[in-house]
């Protein structure tokens, strides 16, 4: 017996879309074995305040400005008629409204996961993208090469709790 299993699923900062078209099951030595293929969508939220502003904005809770309502609706437009299965965000403000815009569903529908929240920056939190001192720049722009600086969560940290929610 062959059924049709296929997800899309949509992850926004960030938040998951999830969705099933045409793939199929198998059938091994008379039981009943799957073959479930995922297609994940990634997106970033819309802009902010503190995005036009240029300020590191990681676990502060800004909500989209209406550029960032504007880009998220441009984004439902260019995807179409596609229906997701399941849409996941972090609990802030702007990842939820994002994928609510994208996913095309209310808020109250979006299944919150704060293991894909963006990543704590500490004490550079709302601090000019420009004016973070050598440290953290070297950091953010090389961090297979450079230690995080005290009070910001670390790569590492990022990918476990990530990668655990997208493992689940």
């Amino acid at each position: 017996m062959y059924q049709e299993s296929f997800h899309h699923i949509f992850l926004q900062s960030y938040f998951v879309l999830y969705r099933k078209p045409n793939r199929f099951q198998s059938c091994i030595l008379k039981k009943q074995c799957y073959n479930i293929f995922m297609k994940i969508w990634l997106t970033r939220h819309g802009q902010t305040n503190y995005n036009k502003q240029k300020l590191m904005q990681g676990l502060t809770d800004e909500p989209l400005n209406e550029t960032g309502i504007l880009q998220a609706k441009q984004a439902r437009e260019k995807i179409g008629d596609i229906h997701f299965d399941a849409i996941y965000a972090s609990s802030l403000d702007r990842a939820i409204t994002t994928a609510s815009i994208i996913g095309n569903i209310e808020k109250e529908k979006v299944i919150v996961d704060d293991r894909i929240i963006e990543v704590n920056f500490g004490k550079y939190e709302l601090h000019h993208y420009y004016l973070l001192g050598l440290r953290f720049s070297l950091f953010w722009a090389f961090p297979e090469f450079f230690k995080e600086p005290e009070s910001v969560e670390s790569i590492c940290s990022m990918v476990k709790r990530s990668s655990s929610f997208l493992k689940e």
